[in-house]
């Protein structure tokens, strides 16, 4: 899906890649899809970022390098993940850490954007969303879409049913062991159950949809992970208006874990 997004695209104009991961250890990566080095798996063993390091991303990162070599366009990777904010004097407040990372990511993106520039950013929901985590705390889609309009546009990717990758976090250390998630069952009223009940969905396909007033009275409520903790990410989240959140949604009928690249 990745892929055939970007060759379409990548035809029309430019294209940046915006990856949420540490900006200088996706440096290499990027001179990887520019031609300039070949490929080696220590690549994206040095991404700090520790979903990226995957076959299934090289495998995107071969499809983008073979764009730029059949001149079919003009792609770039780069990192706008600061990972943690600058430190501070003073104790921050709750959510502040993740407001200023969000914003850094934000300022980050829109350093490239520009008339004859395309600029894709591949993060979590949860930063691309047009709408708060919280009060008083903006998403990075958040401070996009002020600043772009309706240049901006936030596509959310849900699962059906399946399982994914994780790794647990216990007393503040990331275990360095993956554990396999099955996606429980998605209550009535969850985006994911509304959206599974009108598609065909299943394994190896996806449905997008186009959010708009219709969604008014569904929230998203992301489910998948609630009975397992603790992970390295909540998969829960305050509810949010898809209309408000979200241009476009898709929904892939039954998921599969990633494959990490061995270290």
């Amino acid at each position: 899906m990745r892929s055939s997004m970007l060759l379409t695209a990548s035809r029309a104009r430019k294209t940046v890649v915006a990856l949420e991961a540490p900006t200088e250890t996706v440096v290499p990566v990027g001179d990887y899809v520019n031609g300039g080095i070949l490929w080696h798996d220590d690549l994206l063993r040095k991404v700090a970022s520790w979903p990226w390091r995957t076959t299934e991303t090289r495998d995107f990162l071969t499809s983008l390098r073979e764009i730029n070599a059949n001149g079919e366009g003009s792609v770039c990777v780069v990192g706008i993940d600061p990972q943690l904010p600058p430190s501070r004097s003073s104790p921050p407040r709750p959510g502040s850490q993740l407001a200023e990372r969000d914003r850094i990511m934000a300022n980050r993106v829109l350093s490239w954007v520009d008339d004859d520039t395309l600029v894709v950013v591949l993060a979590h929901n949860a930063h691309l969303s047009k709408t708060s985590y919280s009060v008083g705390v903006p998403a990075m889609g958040q401070y996009l879409s002020e600043a772009l309009g309706e240049r901006y546009c936030a596509t959310a990717v849900f699962t059906a049913s399946g399982s994914f990758r994780a790794r647990r976090r216990i007393a503040g250390i990331t275990s360095s062991r993956d554990a396999t998630i099955r996606v429980p069952a998605h209550p009535p009223g969850s985006v994911e159950a509304a959206m599974h009940q009108v598609t065909p969905t299943g394994p190896g396909r996806a449905s997008i949809f186009l959010v708009d007033e219709t969604w008014a009275s569904l929230r998203w409520v992301k489910q998948a992970g609630y009975a397992v903790n603790p992970l390295t990410w909540p998969f829960s989240s305050d509810s949010l208006e898809m209309p408000k959140s979200f241009d476009a949604a898709v929904l892939i009928g039954r998921a599969s874990p990633t494959h990490a690249i061995p270290f």
